[in-house]
């Protein structure tokens, strides 16, 4: 976020020309004195020009003397009001108040003065003038103005008189020559609701070629000063935002870092649009100063959610109400009368706000134990005391003018541009780490998933036992890369089979490592005992303990003559030819070490189908409805074949995620 600042009025006339005419006696100039002695030199030069001896509202210059450029400051008469009487040479204007370019209405004893126009006038009395004089003119919050000399009008702004702001190169206006000048200047309306300090922020005087080459130079290092520093910034934010982007579009879980990429190119796009309004590329009307301010605010919301993701807020209402505040409160930058007045407020309310819920998401999330977020602590600290100190302490604060300017070599900056630089930077650093160690963890858990996977491949059977008497058929669709379901099909000596099926809690790899802790004390409890309330009980010692959550599980003993012997752990009971088996059902595995389970026999007849099944199939989504796919399509479906029963039940929830592993085991006596 960059601090806002005041800009000054420019010509037309396009920066590139102005460095082409300009740029050999400027570098000239540039190379053998410093710009701070050529300014001591002008000023101690130019004083020799002006007479002391004149009334307040007037000056005497001594062009013989005037060897540079010269401030007029005057003191000019002042007048709230427009009457174009005020031109005329003859008017009496004694009764005015006295005020010097950008002087303060309270140092001048005047009270703040609404928004309206504003003339100055000042008596000017020449001597020895041999050679053309000219003027240059600027004005504060990029007002348009009109100059006149004994009642003529000699020179206008760009948008002349109007509601239009606009920002141009300083120009050169020729002055008559003429040994008395009145001088008058009509100022237009400052888009502040109200006016604090005089409209007109200084005019020098001088040879006409002097003062084309000052304004000339002037220009260049306004662009050094600011546009340069403005341009450079949009490349490093352009920079940031693109990686950013890259980062995110890498790991799209992550929305910090999309928040962070918009958070660069708003101010890309914010610092791009100053640049063009410095170089008098376009008038500021009041859509585009709506746009500038929704820009401004924009930096704001955009690194508000950044923070908010980063730190994973849990409590976000607080915030939600804040971003509706921040969406509505810029239209009061356009707002007329006390509406208008109100802006200043919030944008301290804005500032303030933005600081204390940064700075408290941040220290909540680090003292959960997010290290990164200490590492932002400090550079958001600094920058929120100079956010928040400039806009308190300026009562109009459309673009703060950052007063602590740096200079290296010839290009200038301010405090406000390092801060920001640095800060995001700093950002950008912290999201490369966080990026940089998730990438690893992501890398750790695909390689532990792909373990686990691989367990579980050789746990759940890819080919079926051929056993005498029996058609099995199995579908296993995990919800994830690594499912919780499992069952296991075990030839008997005698003939038959023990088949077991179950469904543990959860997914990934907890619920692979119970898995393959069941599957194995089955296959070796299996070596001593075939009865399923036995295994049951086994498992469920193994498990106590052990796993986390639950875990449901049938086991059937199916003897080659068709006699079934049951034990249900809490689990979805089966379906004999399409009608649900009613057996006696115990606790779940690993709720207790004591469980008991009963055992239930019944006939499988030849022909007969049995079909069990795990909750995926009954738990199967609408995508649209929410409806579940249910007992009754399940038992509808029962008597189909495994395929068919996975198939209608996914078909269901197509659209939606999977939300549990599908298991379907069908077994046929032959």
């Amino acid at each position: 976020m960059k601090a806002k600042r005041r800009l000054t009025i420019r010509n037309p006339s396009t920066i590139p020309k102005a460095l082409l005419l300009t740029a050999v006696p400027i570098l000239l100039q540039i190379f053998l004195l410093s710009a701070r002695q050529v300014r001591a030199q002008t000023a101690a030069i130019a004083s020799k020009a002006i007479s002391t001896a004149s009334p307040p509202g007037s000056i005497t210059i001594d062009a013989a003397k005037l060897d540079s450029v010269l401030s007029l400051d005057g003191p000019w008469r002042f007048h709230l009001g427009d009457d174009t009487a005020f031109a005329s040479p003859s008017f009496d204007d004694s009764t005015w108040p006295l005020l010097k370019p950008a002087q303060t209405f309270d140092s001048a004893h005047l009270s703040v003065i609404p928004r309206s126009y504003t003339w100055l006038r000042l008596h000017l009395h020449v001597l020895n003038a041999n050679y053309p004089l000219g003027v240059s003119i600027a004005t504060n919050h990029q007002q348009q103005f009109e100059l006149y000399a004994n009642g003529q009008r000699i020179g206008t702004s760009p948008g002349a008189i109007s509601d239009l702001s606009q920002l141009s190169k300083p120009f050169a206006i020729a002055l008559p020559a003429q040994q008395d000048l009145v001088l008058a200047l009509r100022i237009g309306r400052s888009y502040s609701e109200t006016v604090t300090s005089s409209p007109l922020a200084g005019i020098q005087i001088g040879a006409l070629p002097a003062v084309s080459t000052s304004v000339d130079l002037a220009s260049i290092r306004n662009f050094n000063d600011f546009v340069l520093t403005d341009l450079l910034s949009c490349l490093v934010l352009l920079a940031s935002g693109t990686l950013v982007l890259i980062l995110f579009l890498t790991q799209r879980s992550h929305k910090e870092y999309l928040w962070l990429s918009a958070n660069c190119f708003v101010a890309m796009v914010f610092l791009g649009l100053l640049a063009a309004l410095e170089l008098g590329l376009f008038a500021i009307s009041r859509s585009i100063y709506l746009l500038f301010t929704y820009f401004g605010w924009a930096m704001i919301f955009t690194n508000l959610e950044f923070v908010a993701r980063f730190t994973k807020v849990r409590r976000r209402i607080p915030l939600r109400i804040f971003e509706v505040y921040l969406v509505l409160a810029p239209m009061l930058v356009i707002a007329p009368g006390f509406a208008g007045s109100l802006y200043f407020p919030a944008l301290v309310i804005m500032s303030v706000s933005w600081f204390v819920f940064a700075l408290t998401y941040l220290i909540q999330s680090y003292r959960r134990g997010n290290g990164e977020s200490g590492f932002l602590v400090l550079p958001y600290i600094l920058l929120g005391i100079l956010y928040v100190g400039e806009n308190v302490s300026r009562g109009n604060v459309r673009f703060v003018h950052i007063r602590d300017h740096f200079t290296w070599g010839y290009v200038g900056t301010r405090l406000a541009d390092i801060d920001s630089v640095v800060f995001m930077v700093i950002i950008v650093a912290v999201v490369l780490y966080r990026f940089n160690r998730v990438s690893k963890d992501g890398e750790r858990s695909a390689a532990e998933l792909e373990a686990a996977r691989t367990v579980q491949q050789v746990l759940i059977p890819e080919e079926l036992p051929s056993i005498a008497g029996l058609s099995i058929a199995s579908v296993y669709q995990p919800a994830q890369l690594v499912g919780g379901d499992f069952f296991q099909i075990m030839p008997v000596a005698q003939g038959g089979a023990l088949v077991v099926l179950g469904d543990v809690s959860g997914k990934g790899i907890q619920a692979a490592m119970t898995v393959s802790l069941l599957v194995g004390a089955f296959r070796t409890a299996a070596e001593t005992t075939v009865s399923p309330a036995v295994l049951m009980e086994t498992l469920n010692r193994r498990l106590h303990g052990r796993g986390v959550g639950f875990t449901t599980c049938l086991i059937l003993n199916i003897a080659a003559n068709g006699e079934v012997a049951a034990a249900n752990a809490g689990h979805l009971r089966p379906y004999l030819n399409g009608t649900e088996l009613e057996l006696e059902v115990g606790l779940p595995l690993g709720f207790t070490p004591d469980a008991s389970y009963l055992e239930t026999h019944f006939i499988l007849c030849p022909a007969c189908t049995l079909t069990l099944l795990t909750d995926g199939v009954v738990e199967a989504t609408h995508p649209t409805t929410r409806e579940l796919f249910g007992f009754d399509r399940t038992q509808a479906m029962s008597t189909q074949s495994a395929e068919a029963i996975a198939a209608a039940a996914q078909l269901f929830g197509h659209g939606a995620p999977q939300s549990d592993d599908i298991t379907v085991l069908t077994i046929t006596h032959t």
